[in-house]
């Protein structure tokens, strides 16, 4: 979600190719472009908690500010969606299928919320 508000965002902005990996013919970057990248650069701590604000305080371009935090959320989506699935198979002894079902209905929709499918 934070991935598609900040896209939107910059493209509103007209900064979005800032984050965007370079074409095939790369050309030198023109004071304009300095300047944009400043822009995205700017608005992409202000977009994001303190703790993850700090991850990316020492990037000097808004497409490395970018890539390092696609890679920490990616990193994150992995390492919840195991712990989801774990919570989500593993139904209490003595609960009731009512309660299994309420309880397992959260970890779901965070589970569709980083893209799994189905549990298998």
């Amino acid at each position: 979600m934070w991935k598609m508000v900040i896209e939107q965002y910059l493209a509103s902005q007209n900064l979005a190719r800032c984050i965007q990996e370079p074409g095939a013919v790369a050309s030198a970057p023109t004071v304009e472009d300095a300047t944009r990248d400043s822009q995205a650069l700017s608005v992409i701590p202000r977009s994001l908690s303190v703790t993850m604000a700090r991850q990316v305080l020492g990037c000097r371009t808004a497409r490395v500010a970018w890539k390092k935090l696609c890679q920490l959320h990616d990193q994150k989506s992995q390492s919840s969606r195991i712990g989801l699935q774990r919570i989500a198979i593993q139904m209490d002894k003595g609960q009731d299928v009512a309660q299994y079902i309420s309880r397992v209905d959260y970890p779901r929709s965070q589970l569709s919320d980083l893209g799994v499918k189905q549990l298998r």
